[in-house]
């Protein structure tokens, strides 16, 4: 076995992009996938060492395949909550009050 991740051709023979309709709470999906993406380096390191140690190498295409397929969920998931809003609401009144809050430095 070259690699257990098909190249995108063989994928193509096999398998079809399909719609996929889940029924989730998006503000714990937005969670759960912005901790995969943040923690994907340190997933596909693993998976390489295990594959290395099972003479199955994991082929570049893998880790491209799993930040696409994790973004495109996330940016769908992400649309249904209002994270980005509330997100500029706070960088807004941080702008708005950086100036006039306490250093927090003990006297």
């Amino acid at each position: 076995m070259d690699s257990f991740w098909p190249e995108d051709e063989e994928m193509d023979d096999v398998i079809k992009r399909e719609d996929i309709v889940l029924n989730i709470q998006p503000y714990k999906a937005v969670a759960v996938i912005g901790l995969l993406k943040a923690n994907l380096p340190a997933i596909v390191d693993h998976i390489r060492k295990r594959g290395e140690m099972a003479g199955i190498p994991l082929r570049e295409s893998f880790i491209d395949d799993a930040r696409s397929i994790l973004g495109e969920i996330y940016d769908k998931c992400i649309v249904h909550t209002d994270f980005r809003e509330s997100k500029n609401i706070y960088a807004e009144l941080y702008e708005q009050t950086a100036d006039k809050m306490p250093s927090g430095e003990a006297n």
